[in-house]
């Protein structure tokens, strides 16, 4: 399967016929190949997990997320995968309200070198579109993420200060001449910039990814920030001057993200 291709007509018919699948929707924004989410509620069982393998595995699927197993399985076969992952629809909902009163927290995924945030699932779903829902339940959660939570908004601006320790500590880095902590919190830095800008901006992030690239596209956003940050990052060497020049060059951008962050004046 090659990106942007849609999935046949009735996958997801067939999957939400398997006990305790509830729906599936088609993530917008995959690195390659089609990505599915397959929603459940309580425990998949053996019977139906090897269902769903033997279904997706027909139109070249990898499975990331069997517990004790390698995170993604690609039939050799199949040089464009189709990838799916099991979510909760309970804890979708949880999730949800939480996010509805501002709280959230980033997490490390070994499937990811960016901060993951928690909600990432809620926007996955709020930016994709739904396959199969014969309840419709997961059509009504879609719809309600279609506003974006104000107070998470404000919660990922608010973190904003959180790069000035980081900048220091990739500054101490620098003098060092560590070129890995330089670049671990550079990185950070960028990614905290990001989701703020989403956030300000009241837009669902993209696949962690695509994020400063999508942090780009907004109206919001310094011009030159992803790329800034891409040549930064590409060209630090190291020599602890060079180390400090990417240091400094990345906390004017970041200056540049807190203005642009900024409560809107009210005319």
């Amino acid at each position: 399967m090659t990106r942007g291709r849609k999935p046949p007509s009735d996958l997801g018919t067939r999957l939400t016929q398997l006990d305790r699948i509830l729906g599936v929707h088609v993530n917008t924004d995959p690195v390659d190949g089609l990505d599915l989410i397959v929603y459940h509620r309580g425990p998949v069982g053996s019977d139906s997990h090897l269902a769903i393998c033997q279904i997706l595995l027909e139109h070249g699927g990898r499975d990331r997320t069997i517990p004790g197993e390698p995170r993604r399985l690609r039939p050799v076969t199949r040089p464009a995968p189709l990838d799916w992952a099991y979510r909760d629809l309970d804890q979708m909902h949880r999730l949800a309200l939480q996010v509805t009163n501002g709280q959230h927290h980033f997490e490390f995924d070994p499937g990811h070198v960016h901060l993951l945030p928690d909600f990432q699932p809620l926007a996955d779903l709020a930016r994709g579109g739904i396959l199969a829902d014969p309840s419709g339940e997961l059509t009504l959660l879609h719809r309600r993420l279609q506003r974006y939570p104000s107070r998470l908004g404000d919660g990922l601006v608010a973190r904003l200060w959180e790069i000035r320790p980081l900048l220091d500590a990739a500054s101490g880095a620098a003098d060092r001449g560590d070129t890995t902590g330089t670049a671990a919190g550079l990185t950070r830095a960028a990614d905290l910039a990001a989701h703020a800008l989403h956030g300000h901006a009241g837009t669902w992030p993209p696949h962690p990814a695509q994020l400063l690239s999508g942090a780009q596209r907004l109206a919001c956003t310094p011009p030159s920030f992803a790329g800034t940050m891409q040549r930064v990052l590409a060209q630090l060497g190291t020599r602890p001057g060079l180390l400090r020049d990417a240091v400094a060059t990345t906390s004017v951008l970041m200056d540049g993200v807190v203005v642009a962050c900024r409560p809107r004046r009210q005319d």
